[in-house]
């Protein structure tokens, strides 16, 4: 995923999360997805969220790739 994405990507999960989860800060970035930390009040409990690069969001393999990574979590 390119630097000039996560910007807009993290405005972009920020507004769809809305006050459901608090999004924190950037936790690591891979080759097609960034993954941020975020605080669930409800639960009062940190959880990951894993955005795909939204270049690739077309891309049924790479939207196949992370819904298989969530299963296994």
């Amino acid at each position: 995923m390119d630097d000039d994405h996560l910007p807009h990507l993290k405005e972009r999960l920020a507004t769809t999360l809305g006050a459901r989860l608090e999004l924190g800060e950037l936790l690591g970035v891979g080759g097609f997805a960034a993954v941020f930390r975020a605080r669930d009040p409800l639960l009062n409990r940190d959880v990951a969220i894993k955005a795909l690069d939204p270049k690739l969001v077309l891309d049924d393999a790479a939207a196949d790739r992370l819904l298989d990574e969530a299963r296994l979590v």
